[in-house]
């Protein structure tokens, strides 16, 4: 499903997910299940139904919460906070990169912890530039001796 998924070919991708969670169903280990909540919710975002595509992330943090998976809590809220920032809502992706990022912080997590500063950082950016876009341009040729 996934190389399908890769290949552009959601409407193929789709029907194999969800044989994927019929055989994930019955096992004891859920993670598996989960995983391919998440990966339905990528190609339903793909597709650009969005609304379905959070949906099926909510589900998937719901069975990470239960079973205690935590990293895979903290990416699938990341994944929900790209989604509201996409589509311009600041304050519900600031709700989930936040979320997302206390929970890497929590779990020592070095390389999550950077790209979920990196990803609120954009945010706290796009509302810079929303805010004063005269002067985020200055202040980027200010600072750009800094990088």
């Amino acid at each position: 499903a996934n190389i399908v998924r890769e290949r552009g070919n959601y409407s193929r991708a789709l029907p194999l997910y969800k044989r994927c969670l019929e055989i994930a169903k019955p096992l004891k280990n859920r993670i598996p299940y989960a995983a391919t909540l998440n990966n339905m919710a990528i190609v339903y975002k793909l597709q650009g139904n969005l609304a379905k595509a959070i949906e099926m992330y909510t589900q998937s943090i719901q069975i990470r919460d239960e079973i205690g998976d935590l990293k895979g809590k903290a990416r699938t809220l990341n994944n929900i906070g790209i989604i509201y920032n996409d589509q311009g809502d600041t304050a519900k992706a600031l709700q989930y990169y936040l979320e997302s990022f206390r929970i890497k912080e929590d779990l020592n997590d070095p390389y999550g912890v950077a790209l979920g500063a990196s990803s609120l950082g954009g945010v706290y950016s796009d509302m810079l530039f929303r805010i004063r876009p005269d002067n985020g341009e200055a202040w980027g040729r200010e600072n750009q001796n800094d990088w």
